[in-house]
């Protein structure tokens, strides 16, 4: 059994990547060509998805956080080295191999940059 901290992780990072939640049948449903279509569907439970097992589905995460961070500066000191250390840990744990620290890095920035943008936790809401 999948803890809860996990499904919501991994539905956050989903989220993160532009899917779509359908709170009817309680599947994501993601637009993105990536390692989505390695199971050849398309709409998931947030049970189903593989951010946490999966190089392949949490890389393409840590990416696109890559991206955004070269075009994110926090507005004070304090929040851009706390952003900063969560970079440096996700990279550290990519280049050790230690999935475990990696994911829930991953989880940790995007909950993050949701908070210093003022947005409300989008897996648990949604």
């Amino acid at each position: 059994m999948i803890s809860p901290r996990i499904i919501n992780g991994n539905k956050l990072i989903a989220l993160f990547m532009g899917a779509k939640y359908w709170p009817k049948s309680n599947k994501l449903f993601v637009k993105y060509t990536h390692a989505y279509e390695f199971d050849g569907k398309i709409a998931f439970s947030p049970e189903e998805l593989k951010y946490h097992t999966s190089w392949d589905w949490l890389m393409t995460a840590v990416d696109r956080i890559n991206k955004l961070w070269d075009n994110i500066i926090p507005d004070d000191e304090e929040k851009y080295l706390k952003a900063e250390h969560i970079m440096q840990v996700i990279h550290l744990a990519v280049g050790l191999v230690d999935f475990e620290t990696a994911w829930n890095s991953t989880v940790e920035f995007i909950e993050f940059i949701e908070l210093i943008n003022g947005k409300k936790d989008l897996a648990e809401s949604e």
